[in-house]
């Protein structure tokens, strides 16, 4: 027995061990490079949408004339079949009406008949000349008032019978009571009266439901009607249904501070379980490929338009241009510049990071031209033999270090640099750092997490994106780091600040000092000149005059807008007024630029110059987070954090994630 207990304590022990190993080694070592195999794999690219469902024909039930309810057969939540009585009016005066109006029908048509005979009698006699002119015209005139009076009191009736049938509403299709806001006895008005009359009920057809959803104008232009949609419902878990995309609005509109497109589509079959309001995740397939040469799409770099992979060698990494065909917010489809079983890497290989940008040779997927060191400072030792991937820069002007590998062919760099030997590149500190940080609304009694659990690091000088669909939280992130919320669980520290528990009038200050904002709608003072447009944040600093002057106009000169100082808002480009508001989110020197879809109100090439200039003040050590939904943007970025229902996604690579590593 003695022995049996002490092999299976053995046996345990072994296994555990083993676990233990292979856990180890599947844990990068502090320091590495994340990397991935290209392999084949199914690329599915879809756009994703949330809008709300509703039924296909909803009628707001009023009744035609006013009166006391004296029927009310159905209450909210009934079924009723077509024809069936909604409501019913008391119908009493009505009724009277009726036969008062039936009874001045019956004495006019005795009127009528007297008035009949007196004329043909006289017109006989007239004939015969036995009465005169004058009794013959005045026989011929009762005639014909008898017959108006006639038509008149007909006519009468046919009112009464037409609101007596009034009094009864019917269903008009087999429906639904989704409202019934009044109560038997309660007098109503008609629709005919100054206020469009009072609504008993409203109705629909649960049976044909539609998804009224707003659609991003950046994907729009990839969608046609007749697309089939696949739709998830928020509140009930596991539920997919298939759809079709029935019509695109031609007008543009502004929903959620977003511009897009009203779109609509039909759910083809209806789970009971449904109800009109839910909230719907719509799921629109654009394009697709099989068995295609596949990389993470954070493996995949973008520098001025051209596509490029780091592709690990014996002696370090290699820099690839690549083609790049389609990509879904996971994967990316390689078209030309890698081999199956190949490893690159997931994140910028540490020798490769804060060195200036390489120019990338011809256009996207052309071999790179080998990069080519230049000279070296005078200050560096002559024993200190600088090797490639092993050097650092420090910047003289603005204190910061970042690696050194070959220099820029630009001899104007070199009047701010100096170099120094280093075998490795110094720690980067974090600048942001979130600690389980959930956001919690709570509508009637439903919870929704924006945010759930989330841990994350930024660290300084990176740039980060931060992508997702539609509602998946990426907003609620920023708005959250970027002090314009705050979360209901958890801790966030900016910059040795603890922001998560700050009075309002600390986190403005936090704001002001430490942070800049770049919006999608620009929100320039359009009666502000882009001068003074961009020295506001200096004025809720307290500076003066002159600083605020010199330094807005320092700011206009890095994002290439001195020329247009004095214009306003109205004056200037889509692209122009963005400019202007990088510029004023750069002027109080903050820690961190948040951007939220930078480039959502921008067209095509506007767009580019101004993620161009975000690389740009990257490569100058600032630190960026770029909120985006679009999986090309988010590419410029050598980091990438994804974002679903509220969570950063399990399937992006922890460090990548930004998840923290012990």
């Amino acid at each position: 027995m003695t022995l049996l207990v002490v092999a299976a304590l053995g046996a345990g022990g072994w296994f555990f061990w083993q676990q233990y190993q292979r856990k180890k080694a599947a844990e990068p070592v502090a320091g590495e490079v994340a990397t991935a195999l290209v392999e084949a794999r199914d690329i599915r690219f879809a756009i994703n949408a949330a809008g709300d469902i509703g039924p296909a024909d909803q009628v707001s039930v009023r009744p035609e004339i006013g009166g006391k309810i004296a029927k009310l057969p159905v209450d909210i939540g009934d079924k009723v079949k077509k024809n069936d009585l909604l409501c019913l009016l008391d119908d009493k005066e009505l009724s009277a009406d009726r036969e008062t109006r039936v009874a001045e029908v019956e004495g006019a048509k005795l009127q009528l008949e007297r008035a009949e005979r007196t004329h043909h009698r006289n017109q006989k006699l007239f004939t015969d000349r036995l009465i005169s002119q004058e009794i013959f015209d005045d026989s011929r005139t009762d005639y014909s008032l008898a017959t108006n009076s006639l038509e008149r009191a007909q006519r009468a009736l046919h009112t009464v019978e037409e609101k007596l049938s009034k009094t009864q509403i019917l269903a008009p299709f087999d429906c639904t009571v989704l409202t019934r806001p009044v109560s038997l006895g309660q007098t109503v008005s008609g629709a005919a009266g100054f206020n469009s009359g009072t609504e008993v009920m409203t109705i629909a057809n649960l049976n044909d439901m539609i998804v009224n959803a707003h659609i991003n104008q950046a994907d729009v232009t990839r969608l046609t009607t007749g697309q089939e949609v696949e739709v998830q419902v928020e509140s009930v878990p596991g539920l997919k249904m298939t759809g079709l995309l029935e019509r695109i609005a031609p007008q543009a509109v502004i929903k959620n501070g977003i511009k897009g497109f009203a779109a609509r589509v039909q759910i083809k079959q209806i789970d009971p379980r449904i109800r009109p309001g839910m909230t719907a995740i719509l799921n629109i397939p654009v394009a697709s490929v099989e068995n295609v040469l596949a990389v993470p799409l954070s493996a995949v770099f973008t520098e001025r338009g051209d596509r490029y992979v780091y592709v690990k060698k014996e002696e370090g990494f290699e820099r690839r241009p690549v083609i790049v065909g389609i990509s879904d917010l996971s994967y990316a489809e390689v078209q030309k510049g890698l081999s199956e079983g190949e490893t690159v890497a997931l994140e910028m290989p540490m020798e490769e990071r804060g060195k200036p940008p390489a120019p990338i040779g011809g256009t996207n997927g052309e071999r790179a031209k080998p990069l080519k060191a230049t000279r070296v400072a005078d200050k560096v030792p002559p024993k200190a033999a600088l090797q490639p991937g092993k050097g650092r820069v420090e910047d003289v002007k603005r204190k910061s270090v970042g690696s050194f590998r070959a220099s820029s062919p630009c001899p104007r760099l070199f009047a701010t640099f100096t170099f120094c030997v280093s075998r490795s590149p110094p720690p980067r500190m974090a600048l942001v750092e979130l600690r389980n940080v959930s956001k919690i609304y709570r509508l009637g009694g439903e919870e929704i997490r924006a945010l759930d659990d989330v841990t994350l690091d930024i660290q300084i000088g990176e740039f980060i994106s931060v992508i997702g669909p539609s509602g998946s939280g990426k907003s609620t992130l920023m708005h959250i780091l970027g002090c314009l919320d705050s979360p209901t669980h958890g801790t966030i520290q900016l910059d040795g600040v603890m922001i998560h528990d700050a009075s309002p009038r600390q986190l403005a200050a936090i704001r002001n000092q430490k942070i800049g904002f770049v919006f999608q709608f620009f929100n320039l003072l359009p009666k502000l000149s882009v001068l003074q447009n961009v020295e506001l944040p200096m004025i809720y600093a307290g500076k003066n005059g002159r600083e605020r002057s010199e330094a807005a106009m320092q700011a206009l000169k890095l994002v290439g807008m001195e020329n247009r100082a004095k214009h306003r808002p109205s004056q200037l480009s889509g692209g122009q007024q963005q400019r202007a508001a990088i510029a004023r989110a750069l002027v109080n020197q903050p820690k961190i630029i948040f951007a939220d879809e930078p480039t959502g109100n921008l067209d095509s090439n506007t767009g580019e110059a101004i993620l161009e200039l975000f690389r740009k003040l990257s490569t100058e050590g600032r630190t960026i987070a770029l909120v985006t939904h679009d999986p090309e943007i988010a590419a410029i970025t050598p980091r990438r954090i994804e974002i679903r229902d509220g969570k950063i996604a399990d399937q992006v690579d922890p460090k990548l994630a930004g998840l923290n590593r012990q």
